[in-house]
């Protein structure tokens, strides 16, 4: 029997409130799409958790989704303090069943994983990226940036990261996305 290779792509949505996402999945449809293809399924997607107001923050929410517990059981309160605790978070289960995993940005996650395929944490939580040239240069680049965003400012570092990673992961069939994304940056900052 063929062995089939499997996907699974967890895409963490922070803070988004889906009747908003139902309005302009309505009235732009073609823009949105995909969206719209996830709200078919909408409550799937639809979690529970703490019941008190103050531990439904996203940084404690985001570690009850990692780990299957409650805040009661993970006891993180705090952005980035996941660091102290030693929960195994569903990034270790699904490598620990054979599968390779890559992170980009989850909120409030140790890595912990053995051979990632990659892992750049989120800017807030002092974990380790991958030992990867491009995982490390990338993790770097986006803690410049949300940390100086206030001032709206990125460094000659960061800007010459952001080069090397359009070119080193350049798909040239979706140069007039590109073009689209940067035209449309510059023009709504």
């Amino acid at each position: 029997m063929k062995d089939l290779a499997k996907s699974l792509v967890l895409l963490e949505l922070n803070e988004i409130n889906f009747e908003y996402v139902e309005k302009y999945a309505k009235k732009y449809p073609l823009k949105l799409k995909n969206f719209n293809k996830l709200l078919k399924n909408h409550s799937r997607f639809r979690t529970t958790s703490e019941k008190e107001y103050h531990l439904l923050e996203p940084w404690i929410q985001w570690v009850s989704a990692h780990t299957a517990l409650d805040f009661n059981s993970h006891k993180v309160f705090r952005l980035g303090d996941i660091i102290n605790h030693q929960h195994t978070q569903i990034f270790e289960k699904i490598e620990s069943k054979g599968y390779k995993v890559g992170c980009i940005s989850p909120m409030n996650t140790a890595n912990r994983l053995e051979k990632p395929l990659y892992f750049i944490p989120d800017p807030w939580t002092d974990t380790k990226p991958s030992d990867d040239f491009w995982s490390r240069k990338i993790h770097k680049l986006i803690v410049q940036t949300v940390n100086d965003n206030s001032e709206g400012k990125i460094t000659l570092e960061s800007l010459m990261i952001l080069l090397g990673v359009f070119f080193r992961f350049f798909l040239f069939k979706s140069f007039f996305t590109y073009m689209k994304v940067v035209l449309g940056s510059l023009m709504k900052p």
